[in-house]
Formats: C-alpha cells, sequence, structure tokens
C-alpha cells in the first residue's frame, strides 16, 4: 500500500460518512426518517407492483429518501422536491463536516428528468425508466454497424484486435443500462497464430506478467489481428434488431400497473398450452402440433410454446408497461433467457424474439 489509502478502506469510509448522514431515523426532523421496512414481494396479496420490492416507508406514509453513492458521486431520492431538498442538504453538511469536499456548484435541483448520472439516465415521470442519451445511443449502433462492415469485408477473416477491444469497451459500458446487451458481447474473438487459433479465454492469462504472457503465448503485447469467433455475426444482427429505432430504447424499471399477468406453458411431442391470468381474468389455450413442430426438441417446442404467447398478448396490447412472471419447468429455456446464448441456434432466435416482445411492449420480465 505505501503511504497511500487502498481504494476498498476509502470507500468503506464513505459508507460509514452516510450512514451517519442518515442520522437517527425515528427523529420526526430528519429527512432521512422512516418508520418500517415494506416487503413488497411477489405472492403477496396485497403488492403493488409500480412500488418498488422493499422500501422504508415514513411514518407519513410517503416512501423514505435514500443516497445512492457511486465511487464519489452521490444522488439523492425522495418522495417530494422539498425533501429532496432536504437531504442533499444534509448529506452535504455531513460530509463536509467529515472533511469531505461537496462542490455546490455541481448540485443540480430535484427533477423528475435528471441527466445521465453511472452511465444511464434514470427518469421517474410516467413511470420508472433507464436509458442512455440520444447522443450515445447513436453512437452504440454506430460502433454496431461498424461491427458488421468489418466482419462483412475482412478478406482474409481477420479484424484489427485493438479497434475490437475499443468497441467492446464502449458496448461494455453502454451494458450498464441495457441488461439484454451482455449476452451478446461474450466471446467476441480468437487469438491467431500461425496455422493455430483458439477461443481467447482471459482467465487463464490473468496473472501473468506481460514477460510471462510472451513467453507462454510467443506474442508481445498480444496479436495484431484477431479471428471472430463463429456466433459474432449472429450477436452483431441480433443487437441492430434490439438497437433499431431512432430514440433510445427506455428500460422500464417497474410496472405502471397495479395488477401482474402470470404465464405458464408447456408442451409435448404432439400437443401445447398456455395460460395466463391476473387478479380478475384467466385465458387458457391449448392445441396440436403440426408435423414440422413434432420433429423439433423438447427444448423448442416449450419455448417456443411460451414465446408464441407472449407474441400474442403483446399483439392484443395486454402487456403494454405491465409485469409479467413467466413459469416453466424448462430449465434450459431459463438458462437460455439469462445467458442469452444456447448452442442451438434455433433457441437463441426464440429469445431474441422475447427481447424484441419485451422492449416493445415495454413490459417487465421474470
Amino acid at each position: 500500500m505505501g503511504l497511500r489509502d487502498s481504494p476498498g478502506r476509502s470507500g468503506q469510509m464513505m459508507v460509514i460518512a452516510k450512514e451517519m448522514a442518515y442520522g437517527d431515523r425515528k427523529d420526526p426532523s430528519n429527512p432521512f426518517q422512516w418508520e418500517r421496512v415494506v416487503l413488497n414481494l411477489p405472492g403477496n396479496p396485497n403488492r403493488n407492483p409500480k412500488l418498488p420490492w422493499v422500501y422504508k416507508l415514513r411514518a407519513d406514509g410517503l416512501i423514505a429518501a435514500e443516497a445512492f453513492i457511486y465511487v464519489d458521486d452521490c444522488r439523492v431520492v425522495a418522495a417530494t422536491r422539498i425533501q429532496a431538498w432536504w437531504a442533499a442538504r444534509r448529506l452535504a453538511s455531513t460530509l463536509s463536516n467529515l472533511g469531505l469536499q461537496d462542490a455546490a456548484r455541481k448540485r443540480t435541483t430535484p427533477s423528475e428528468q435528471p441527466g445521465p448520472w453511472a452511465g444511464s439516465v434514470a427518469h421517474t415521470k410516467g413511470g420508472v425508466f433507464l436509458l442512455v442519451t440520444p447522443e450515445k445511443w447513436e453512437k452504440t449502433k454506430s460502433v454496431v454497424n461498424e461491427l458488421g462492415e468489418m466482419l462483412h469485408h475482412s478478406t482474409d477473416g481477420l479484424m484489427d484486435r485493438k479497434r475490437l477491444e475499443q468497441i467492446r469497451g464502449f458496448l461494455v459500458y453502454v451494458s450498464r443500462t441495457y441488461p439484454w446487451m451482455p449476452p451478446y458481447l461474450k466471446k467476441g474473438r480468437r487469438r491467431e497464430r500461425p496455422h493455430i487459433a483458439w477461443e481467447w479465454k482471459a482467465e487463464e492469462f490473468v496473472d501473468l506478467s506481460p514477460e510471462e504472457f510472451a513467453e507462454r503465448t510467443g506474442m508481445v503485447g498480444g496479436p495484431e489481428k484477431v479471428r471472430p469467433v463463429s456466433r459474432l455475426a449472429r450477436d452483431v444482427a441480433a443487437l441492430q434488431d434490439l438497437l433499431a429505432g431512432k430514440n433510445p430504447s427506455l428500460v422500464r424499471v417497474r410496472s405502471e400497473s397495479e395488477v401482474s399477468l402470470y404465464l405458464m406453458g408447456d408442451a409435448s411431442g404432439k400437443g401445447f398450452g398456455t395460460a395466463w391470468w391476473n387478479d380478475m381474468k384467466m385465458d387458457w389455450e391449448s392445441g396440436f402440433y403440426g408435423f414440422w413442430h413434432q420433429q423439433q426438441s423438447s427444448n423448442y417446442r416449450e419455448s417456443d410454446n411460451l414465446v408464441r404467447a407472449l407474441e400474442r398478448m403483446n399483439a392484443d396490447g395486454l402487456l403494454a408497461n405491465k409485469e409479467v412472471f413467466i413459469f416453466t419447468d424448462n430449465s434450459t429455456f431459463e438458462g437460455t433467457f439469462y445467458k442469452g446464448h444456447s448452442k442451438s441456434e434455433k433457441l437463441c432466435d426464440i429469445i431474441l424474439r422475447l427481447r424484441l416482445v419485451q422492449k416493445k411492449s415495454g413490459c417487465v420480465l421474470h
């Protein structure tokens, strides 16, 4: 460590300073005061999807103020504009009293549509959303299209490693906002040596010094050209579909409806069935497969069955701004949804259809 403190220890001290700013939660004059913790969890008969799953409630019935810290940058949220002012003032004065500088010139007025913070833009007007700035949205589409051009115009199948790393770094930054993006950024390239190409596995070299890396691989600083893995073209096409549109895509964080939807389905060798319901209605459908579907794998049939049901529900306007819980006993479908990729191209296409439904409808999927 030398004479300098570690980032971890600095972070710990910042958390302690934040707790000091929170003060006595039972003090009615404290802008951070709260009375009880509410568990607004699925299965609760009184659950409201418009509210957070877990939150602190004030004595006056409003959600308590909170302070969020990203490294050395703070953002305060509260139920009303005046409470946000009071909470920000208390946090700033406490930090200043502890010797942590607060640049008042950087402070902004409370807003439901504030500017970017920690890589994302959060809006709470008309719902709770995450998005990126229009400039970043256009740049994201531009670099993805550039990837497609690099693939298309490469005469020897190789691509510039340095440029790929720059593009990947920017897309990783954008993926902090869009949860559907990370699955399409995995395994982006192969390293190229004479007559040998293999997948890059960074964990094998993470503890090596540059000298040890050069000795083990025979390369200094890495190769200039790399060969993309076979799935990169499909990943680029998927990203282009998901990034379609002039305006930045909105990621809905919470539902705008007080009623959640539940979808369950299953499929056998010859037939299928789905049912969706909410607090007021149930809709059930079943049928028999044609010859083509009967020849597909069980994973495909069960996955396609649920996604087709969601596509029909979206076409009927049932998913708009809703929270949807999907129930399935197919772990392959569930795993592919969270990973975003499978060895089966057909399953990958189904998950892309699911992500597009989520984007178009603005629903929150679980």
